[in-house]
């Protein structure tokens, strides 16, 4: 017969017929069951955490955070330059430095000041001896007579030569200089008096030197000017050894 399924009955056809409708809602209830399952485990509010996780999570934030602004504060140093306090300091140092380290200058500027005055009078002193043993005149009458010219000098009685130009005018690292023939005895000086004085006593000098046709170097301990009359370097009782 046709429809009926071959190795199959009348009979048993018509019970799978027959089944066939009652199993298919059963089948698809059971998947609306599993849907409504999981939706319900979607729908279902999330596990609360521990307060200690959140308080760790809350701490790598602001670790994070404190992170990025250290980042931060060095890049704007490293922009920006020195900072005031830093600028002070090293003001401060400068100070420092400088206030050890002036009068130290001042100091040995003064000494070698004084040493090239005591030079230049030891120069005056030999110069006016040879003068004196040139010309037969005696000693020099000034210090211009000693002198020489800043070209090509020739030697004569009003001016022999013997010192440098700069010695010659008169001034010379720091100091003024003088030098003046005395006591004259049939127009020739027998005696002389050499002086050197600090152009800024305390500055460029502390002492004044002198000298006369003794030789002897004497000095003012307060840089005072010694004069040129006779005797006046006689009269200072100091002697430089």
């Amino acid at each position: 017969m046709a429809g009926i399924p071959e190795g199959k009955g009348h009979f048993q056809a018509d019970i799978e017929g027959i089944a066939e409708p009652f199993s298919r809602p059963w089948r698809s209830s059971t998947s609306a069951l599993e849907h409504q399952q999981s939706l319900r485990r979607s729908m279902a509010p999330p596990t609360l955490l521990s307060p200690t996780h959140y308080r760790t999570k809350r701490r790598s934030r602001v670790s994070v955070c404190s992170d990025f602004k250290s980042q931060k504060r060095a890049i704007r140093a490293s922009v920006a330059g020195f900072s005031l306090i830093e600028l002070l300091i090293v003001v401060a140092i400068i100070l420092i430095i400088a206030a050890i380290a002036i009068p130290n200058l001042l100091r040995s500027r003064m000494a070698a000041n004084e040493a090239s005055a005591v030079g230049s009078v030891r120069s005056l002193n030999t110069s006016e001896v040879t003068y004196s043993a040139i010309w037969g005149l005696g000693y020099a009458a000034t210090l211009s007579n000693l002198a020489s010219s800043a070209g090509v000098c020739t030697a004569s009685s009003t001016q022999a030569c013997l010192v440098d130009p700069v010695l010659g005018a008169g001034a010379k690292s720091g100091y003024t200089f003088a030098a003046v023939g005395n006591t004259p005895v049939g127009g020739a000086n027998q005696g002389f008096e050499v002086n050197a004085t600090p152009a800024t006593v305390g500055t460029t000098g502390t002492r004044s030197f002198c000298s006369d046709q003794s030789g002897v170097i004497r000095y003012k301990t307060t840089g005072t000017v010694v004069g040129t009359s006779i005797g006046s370097c006689a009269a200072v009782t100091t002697i430089l050894q």
